[in-house]
């Protein structure tokens, strides 16, 4: 699921306009969320989903929305939203290194944007899945996971949400962000639930 996210916060290019305006997108997030938890599906916009109007629009609004170089109202990119924002774009780098990840030189995105966060969200909940799938505990990588999101993605999707609560221009990226929010919200709730709160520095 959150891989799936991860594809739709992207730079909408020629492939990815075609898997939203065509329906795919929304099938295979229809698909993940069944999975991860059917109850999420109950209060989901699908008409602004599948509504996401023509293919060359969707680069246009992106860009308006969420380019802070193109003067976008809500950057996708976290650091900004910290008090000192190198320094969240350096303990981005350290929960990657953690868990031997790095970001590839040629990435078109810095660490701390969102595609990437979510990136590492969904290698760490696969990581805890495959050691539990073998009879061993994964739970440094639920508490990492658990710290990460209230830490770097749900901090840079709320602010998204509340940036964008009177934009009814782009109905796809507001419902979009909206379900982020609410499966990050909820993913968060569960972790806490068994390991505590999260650490918030």
């Amino acid at each position: 699921m959150w891989a799936v996210f991860a594809e739709a916060v992207k730079f909408p290019d020629a492939q990815r306009c075609d898997d939203i305006c065509s329906g795919r997108f929304v099938e295979d997030l229809r698909s993940a969320l069944g999975q991860w938890d059917p109850f999420v599906l109950t209060a989901v916009d699908w008409d602004a989903l599948a509504k996401a109007g023509r293919a060359d629009a969707l680069p246009v609004d992106y860009t308006s929305l969420f380019d802070g170089g193109a003067g976008g109202r809500c950057p996708l990119n976290g650091g900004p939203l910290h008090r000192v924002p190198m320094a969240a774009m350096e303990e981005v780098v350290r929960f990657y290194a953690h868990f031997g990840m790095t970001l590839a030189e040629d990435a078109p995105e810095t660490p701390d944007h969102l595609s990437v966060e979510l990136e590492f969200v969904a290698c760490l909940a696969y990581g805890e899945a495959d050691l539990e799938a073998r009879g061993e505990s994964g739970m440094h990588y639920a508490r990492a996971r658990r710290d990460f999101i209230a830490r770097h993605p749900l901090r840079t999707v709320s602010h998204a949400c509340r940036q964008l609560a009177d934009v009814s221009a782009a109905p796809f990226y507001g419902a979009l962000l909206t379900l982020l929010d609410r499966c990050l919200r909820t993913d968060l709730d569960r972790l806490e639930a068994v390991h505590g709160t999260a650490t918030i520095g």
